[in-house]
């Protein structure tokens, strides 16, 4: 019989605490296309790092564990119901699963609708957690209610981005 080493294997999770775990489909919308395309099947995860506290959103398809969505929640990211279904929710997000960060807008659907809510209410947790922790340093209020240092927060910049990728798209 053969006897192979055990080999220890890292998922890049082993320091993040799981807020929500889920059975999903994603989907991306293809530009060139015109239409969505089904990107897998699988858990869907809101994860929170143990030590900068960091929210990020992770979905790997079932079979192959291979990594279809992975990005970090950013503030104010706006999930509503798509066409009517309350099983399936869409947002936009600048994403890293294919290891270059690139605006997606996804689409996940849900088994119920209960589940979607869960969802949706885990990933603005996520956001809301995230908001203080993206800003650059200097980007704190005085007590007048004006920014000392100057500079735009992350979520803004990244805002501003997917909003400038839709206008040249158009």
């Amino acid at each position: 019989m053969v006897q192979l080493d055990e080999v220890e294997v890292k998922s890049g999770e082993e320091d993040e605490d799981v807020l929500l775990d889920v059975k999903c489909k994603l989907y991306r919308f293809v530009q060139e296309a015109n239409e969505w395309k089904e990107r897998g099947v699988g858990q869907s995860r809101v994860l929170q790092h143990k030590d900068n506290k960091r929210c990020r959103y992770l979905m790997r398809e079932e079979k192959t564990l291979k990594i279809r969505s992975n990005h970090l929640i950013m503030p104010g990211t706006q999930i509503q119901e798509h066409g009517g279904n309350d099983k399936a929710l869409v947002f936009n997000c600048v994403d890293y699963a294919d290891e270059e960060m690139k605006p997606e807008l996804f689409c996940v659907r849900f088994a119920s609708a209960e589940r979607a809510q869960e969802f949706k209410r885990a990933y603005e947790d996520g956001g809301k957690t995230n908001e203080p922790l993206l800003k650059p340093k200097g980007d704190e209020k005085d007590g007048e209610g004006n920014k000392d240092g100057g500079g735009e927060g992350a979520a803004d910049e990244v805002a501003e981005g997917l909003a400038k990728a839709k206008l040249d798209e158009s």
